[in-house]
């Protein structure tokens, strides 16, 4: 299968689910002028679902152009990345932590008029933060040996970014974009994560 049809094939998908999502809408819509507050709960646990299967069929999408890049380079002769099998584990800790990598995401699309092809963002997002990584970021992801670490994490960050409302969700597949709210972020130079409060070690549980 060509590049091409790899390319029409998920973006055919992203569109069945962004259609999903509109005929969704069109139900909650519909449930909160009734007053149905049932429905409505269900109808939001669905939306839910629904941009959690998106944010993983785009992540799918962009590793599918990777692995295709692979593949093309075996069948051209082309240098091999290490294998699965010869790729240790690293320690925990050594690579470059995820909370790195939003201020120079953001900056990279904001630099770019907020919007570009993952390849692009990614390059542009090295040279934000080629003097922070490590040896660790640097390595072959074992799935992927003809990826390097950093940009496997790079593009984790993103899916998380999408679900903080700084990155647009409903891009075209291969390409990211900036929201409002991840403008504004940029702006002020500095994101913080969001941190889901847990109940703290050791504090037991009220009957």
């Amino acid at each position: 299968m060509a590049k091409t049809e790899i390319s029409g094939t998920m973006e055919g998908v992203l569109k069945d689910v962004d259609r999903l999502t509109r005929e969704l809408q069109k139900v909650g819509k519909k449930a909160v002028q009734e007053g149905d507050w049932a429905r409505t709960r269900v109808v939001i646990e669905t939306a839910t679902r629904i941009d959690r299967v998106r944010a993983s069929l785009q992540s799918a999408g962009d590793e599918l152009d990777e692995l295709y890049d692979l593949v093309s380079a075996h069948l051209e002769g082309g240098p091999v990345g290490r294998s699965r099998r010869t790729t240790k584990r690293i320690p925990r800790g050594s690579k470059t932590a995820e909370t790195a990598y939003w201020d120079p995401i953001l900056k990279a699309l904001d630099d770019m008029g907020g919007k570009a092809k993952t390849s692009e963002v990614l390059d542009r997002v090295y040279e934000l933060m080629k003097s922070t990584l490590n040896e660790f970021d640097r390595q072959p992801v074992p799935s992927v040996p003809s990826q390097q670490r950093w940009r496997h994490t790079a593009q984790i960050v993103r899916n998380k970014m999408v679900k903080e409302g700084l990155i647009k969700k409903d891009s075209p597949r291969g390409v990211w974009e900036i929201t409002d709210m991840g403008t504004r972020a940029a702006a002020s130079g500095t994101v913080v994560p969001t941190k889901k409060a847990g109940p703290k070690k050791g504090a037991k549980k009220k009957r």
